[in-house]
């Protein structure tokens, strides 16, 4: 069980959500802040980075969105914002994940305890307030072992009305690395941990802005990712623990292998797992983690 909603009402979240303009990708943008919208909590501003500099397109994404915010409002007691900011002119399209990162350090860290935690998300990442429960749940416990809650990109299948992971390329085995104990869950590490987004609190903010994966051409000594999907990195491949190779770790329930739905991160396209060519979105969520196990290298009781 996660914990009672009461206890992230309180919590203040800035969102940076980074969308390279096309029109036909405005309806992912819309789901991803319709499910922010709807969030319980204290304060919920966010930020658009974009690309474009059109006055007509960066009105769509206002036209589309803001409303999702302006109801909110309404019927709750909960402050939100959207703001979409333009960052034209890159050098590579593919660095734009990269443009909100002074938010870190300006909104969030010299805001004085304004805000509670930052996320970021590509522009196509639906993240559920379930999620957030589950990142605040299981953040105490596994930071004590150096490791952080995450996250796993789920797509629909249309072909057969099933669930398929997004970026693990094969099975996943349980018997060739540590195990974490919590709740009754055993949390692992995935082969591919890339999850195209990452979520920060004050602490965890702080050694990211020290880190050499918050620069840009620092991030590629950290890991080989190229430098779109270094953006998202986060903390992934920061200070991670012996006897693991990131300090992302994915809950399964022990006797069936299975993933709680709570971890899954909807990626809104599905365009992986209907793409019968691609190597990715190719494995079943109910398949993903291959039986057999060995014992626990640490254990923590909630």
């Amino acid at each position: 069980m996660l914990i009672n909603p009461s206890q992230a009402h309180q919590a203040r979240l800035l969102v940076a959500i980074t969308f390279h303009y096309r029109k036909q990708r405005l309806q992912y943008l819309f789901q991803v802040i319709k499910s922010l919208s709807c969030f319980p909590i204290a304060a919920l501003d966010i930020v658009v980075a974009t690309n474009t500099i059109q006055a007509e397109e960066i009105e769509s994404i206002k036209r589309m969105c803001g409303p999702l915010v302006g109801f909110a409002m309404e019927s709750s007691t909960c402050f939100k914002s959207i703001e979409v900011r333009s960052f034209p002119g890159l050098i590579n399209p593919l660095h734009l994940p990269w443009a909100h990162k002074h938010l870190i350090l300006d909104q969030f860290l010299n805001a004085g305890g304004e805000y509670t935690h930052y996320l970021y998300l590509e522009g196509d990442i639906e993240f559920s307030f379930t999620n957030f429960l589950y990142f605040l749940k299981y953040r105490p416990p596994l930071r004590r072992l150096g490791l952080l809650p995450s996250f796993l990109r789920v797509e629909y299948g249309f072909a057969d009305d099933q669930l398929y992971c997004t970026d693990q390329v094969g099975i996943v085995r349980t018997d060739n690395r540590p195990v974490v104990k919590l709740d009754g869950l055993w949390f692992v590490n995935v082969d591919n941990p890339y999850n195209a987004m990452f979520m920060l609190d004050d602490e965890l903010a702080r050694e990211y802005v020290t880190s050499r994966s918050f620069g840009m051409e620092t991030s590629s000594d950290v890991h080989r990712w190229d430098v779109r999907e270094r953006a998202a990195m986060g903390l992934c491949f920061e200070n991670v623990p012996n006897g693991f190779f990131s300090r992302y770790v994915i809950p399964i329930n022990p006797i069936d292998r299975t993933v709680p739905s709570f971890s899954y991160l909807y990626h809104t396209p599905n365009n992986y797992a209907n793409d019968p060519d691609g190597p990715f979105g190719k494995i079943l969520m109910t398949r993903l983690f291959l039986p057999g196990g060995r014992s626990a290298v640490a254990a923590q009781t909630l």
